[in-house]
């Protein structure tokens, strides 16, 4: 295991104490990076669990079981959207299958995240949804997909 990672853990769950209705707008973006942070140095094992959302519902989720985040699409997203911010968009590519693309955008649409690549000169649309999405790292632009 990595040895930020346990750190990270520690840190997020102290933070994550204090009551979510008090967190100001700079204190969830320091939790959301280090939960980006986190999502990038851990080795997940993903399970999927049914939580109640009140007495007569409930909701599916997926977490890992070692770092205790909750990944769905909106968490993948602003995980990329955090990676990518900085980086000019012709810088952004997107590796994947052994084959690189250059990203032009990307966002979500039912549930699933979307690249616009350029494929061989032409125009495409990559679909990934959390299931396919969950092994991803962003570094410098570069989007991998394992």
């Amino acid at each position: 295991m990595n040895v930020e990672l346990p750190i990270l853990l520690d840190v997020a769950n102290t933070l994550k104490q204090y009551d979510i209705n008090q967190q100001s707008t700079s204190y969830k973006k320091i939790l959301n990076t280090i939960d980006h942070r986190i999502f990038e140095l851990c080795d997940h094992h993903i399970i999927e669990d049914c939580i109640d959302t009140d007495v007569d519902n409930c909701c599916n989720i997926r977490y890992c079981t070692e770092c205790l985040l909750t990944i769905d699409i909106q968490f993948v997203f602003s995980y990329l959207h955090h990676s990518l911010k900085s980086v000019d968009t012709t810088h952004w590519t997107l590796y994947y299958n052994n084959d690189s693309y250059s990203i032009q955008r990307y966002w979500v649409q039912n549930n699933k995240i979307c690249f616009s690549i350029i494929l061989k000169n032409k125009h495409d649309i990559l679909y990934f949804d959390v299931n396919n999405i969950t092994r991803i790292q962003c570094d410098s632009g570069n989007v991998i997909i394992l």
